[in-house]
């Protein structure tokens, strides 16, 4: 999709990812803003559950609702009751990442006003992979603090490669050392 016709839905996936945080009890969501392997002009956007994995198939529904929606408000508040979350008083958690894309700076700062209206913290990762990303919302989720440190990701590689590499029969390890 052409970056210049997203702000709109960058916006409300901001809604979206907050609205799915508070469902969860204020636990990490991720969006990260990327095209990967498309034209300059496009971008995208992916969000992100807390354990890592993508968005689940029952708020992939909520979001085209509400990306679509002719009438926000209603909508929102309708899906909110439907969820039985309090947009007001519970709180929400949002990790955004972006690429090295042109737009991917501005569609950022639309996520994060929707994430604002939406009263939840919004967590700028900045530059970022999707693998990063992905990473950075499950640690924030299971280290129950917010980790934007892109440093975490490449700290906990090598050691979980070397436990990998240790777990060999012998004769493959010393191979893989060569």
């Amino acid at each position: 999709t052409k970056a210049a016709d997203l702000t709109h839905v960058m916006f409300r996936c901001g809604l979206v990812a907050a609205l799915r945080s508070k469902h969860l009890g204020g636990r990490p969501v991720g969006v990260m803003i990327t095209a990967s392997h498309n034209p300059g002009p496009d971008n995208g956007v992916k969000l992100v559950e807390p354990t890592g994995e993508m968005l689940i198939h029952q708020y992939e529904e909520i979001a085209t609702r509400l990306v679509n929606s002719d009438n926000l408000s209603t909508d929102l508040q309708a899906v909110a009751q439907s969820l039985k979350v309090d947009i007001l008083s519970t709180q929400g958690v949002v990790l955004v990442g972006r690429d090295t894309r042109e737009s991917s700076e501005r569609l950022k700062e639309a996520v994060a006003a929707g994430v604002t209206v939406m009263r939840a913290t919004c967590a700028d990762c900045g530059l970022n992979t999707t693998p990063q990303l992905h990473f950075l919302t499950q640690q924030s989720d299971v280290n129950k603090t917010i980790c934007t440190d892109e440093r975490l990701y490449f700290a906990h590689f090598p050691g979980k490669f070397l436990e990998f590499l240790a777990s060999l029969p012998g004769d493959v390890a010393r191979r893989q050392e060569t």
